[in-house]
C-alpha cells in the first residue's frame, strides 16, 4: 500500500508532528461522514480539535455488500450471506489489518514503529 505508506513517511519527516496517525473511512452510503470530510468549515474545526501535531487523513471506500452463493437446481441449501469486498478495498484493509469494510465508518489511529511495521489501535470491531 504505497500510496498511505508515502504519505506518512511524508509527514514522519516533520519532527514537530506526533508519530501517530489517523485515518476515517466511510463509503458513500455515510452522507454524514462526507458532509464533514467535504465542507471546509466542518473540516477546518475538526483540524482544530485533532491539532497541530495529530495528523488524520480520510478515505472513501468502495461500498462492499452481502451476497448468497449460487444455488444449484434441485438442491437445498441453507443460504449464508457472504461479505463481497471490492478489490479497490483490500490493500488499504491489509495495510491497517482490517478484516472488511462491512463495519464503517470508522476512524483508525496507527503509529510506525519500524519503516514497514505499523502498529494499530483495536478499538473496534473489525479485529
Amino acid at each position: 500500500m504505497s500510496g498511505i505508506s508515502e504519505l506518512v513517511e511524508l509527514y514522519r519527516q516533520d519532527e514537530s508532528l506526533v508519530d501517530i496517525f489517523g485515518l476515517i473511512l466511510f463509503t458513500d452510503e455515510h452522507a454524514n461522514i462526507k458532509k464533514v470530510i467535504n465542507d471546509e468549515d466542518y473540516w477546518s474545526a475538526f483540524n482544530k480539535l485533532s491539532g497541530k501535531r495529530w495528523v488524520i487523513f480520510s478515505s472513501k471506500q468502495k461500498n462492499g455488500s452481502d451476497g448468497y452463493p449460487p444455488s444449484r437446481p434441485g438442491i437445498s441449501q441453507f443460504m449464508v450471506p457472504i461479505w463481497k469486498e471490492p478489490e479497490e478495498n483490500k490493500a488499504l484493509l491489509n495495510y491497517l489489518e482490517l478484516k472488511n469494510s462491512k463495519e464503517l465508518p470508522l476512524i483508525r489511529r496507527f503509529y510506525p514503529r519500524f519503516s514497514d511495521t505499523f502498529c494499530v489501535g483495536n478499538d473496534d470491531q473489525n479485529q
